[in-house]
């Protein structure tokens, strides 16, 4: 993970990558401890995290670590999301549809001038 990946995040935010870029096994408990960290899940108060089927959410070592803490873990199917996951269709889906098509446009009026390497902020 590059420092400047997390350059305006949110206070409290984690930032974590595998050399892939991919979430892995060894990296999603780390998530599971920070989730639990700022939401501070008990008996009386016990939490249900709704995650895609990825491998890496199923773990051994995630699954125990969530049952210790209170969180029951509930995995969508695989290839549903289009249903499953309202968001990716109703926020994500366009917004990364209008950035896209921005940043598409914002190359074709400086060709050669937009670098990979410019942080994008709001």
């Amino acid at each position: 993970m590059k420092d400047y990946m997390m350059i305006g995040a949110s206070k409290g935010s984690l930032g974590l990558a595998a050399g892939n870029g991919w979430m892995n096994s060894d990296l999603f408990p780390k998530v599971l401890e920070h989730f639990v960290f700022f939401i501070h899940p008990t008996e009386e108060k016990q939490v249900i995290l709704i995650l895609d089927n990825h491998k890496s959410h199923l773990s051994l070592e995630a699954l125990e670590f969530a049952k210790k803490k209170c969180i029951h873990i509930l995995t969508l199917p695989p290839h549903t999301s289009h249903k499953t996951q309202p968001l990716d269709r109703t926020v994500f889906g366009p917004l990364k549809t209008y950035f896209n098509a921005a940043a598409n446009a914002l190359m074709l009026q400086h060709p050669g001038k937009i670098s990979p390497s410019i942080t994008w902020q709001p």
